[in-house]
């Protein structure tokens, strides 16, 4: 059902401006910048981000989702919180603490909004973010939200909490 959109997605990010094959990470970043309107070939990116908003609401009619058209940094990091809840009530999991990843953005971190992080019973979502250090997510600075290298330590008394562990290697030394 999802294929319509993999397409798309496929389709916008298939060559790096250059011509080389684009990472993945290459590939989701150039979609994502596609939708929102930006980039090269103006008029293009402006009709792509103009009909994003419709498509995703024809896959809401349809019974896919519910979806948001919403690519917004604060929407891609709440979305997989809610999700995430949503995979726990689905499957029975009452949990003080959940770890996760996939979403490439470690948290709840410093300046993060705890209740978005909370569970009903007092515990949290914890996200170990990204290994990877790649150009379109990682443009932030180590301590970061996408900064690769984060770990989650557990010990037997208290909760489990984020470790950095790549806080001190400069960008070009990961890249090489």
């Amino acid at each position: 059902m999802l294929a319509p959109l993999y397409a798309l997605l496929d389709a916008i990010s298939a060559r790096a401006p250059d011509g080389r094959a684009p990472t993945q990470a290459d590939a989701y970043a150039r979609a994502w910048h596609a939708l929102e309107g930006g980039g090269p070939r103006p008029w293009r990116r402006r009709l792509l981000a103009r009909a994003f908003p419709l498509g995703v609401g024809a896959m809401n009619r349809v019974g896919i989702g519910p979806l948001r058209a919403d690519l917004s940094g604060p929407e891609l990091r709440r979305a997989p919180l809610r999700a995430m809840r949503a995979v726990m009530g689905d499957l029975g999991i009452d949990a003080r603490h959940v770890i996760f990843g996939h979403t490439h953005r470690a948290g709840p971190l410093r300046d993060d909004d705890a209740a978005e992080w909370a569970l009903p019973g007092g515990g949290g979502l914890l996200n170990s973010g990204c290994w990877v250090l790649g150009g379109a997510w990682t443009r932030d600075r180590p301590g970061g939200p996408y900064w690769p290298g984060v770990a989650v330590e557990l010990d037997g008394d208290g909760p489990p909490r984020h470790v950095r562990l790549l806080d001190d290697v400069p960008a070009a030394r990961l890249r090489a």
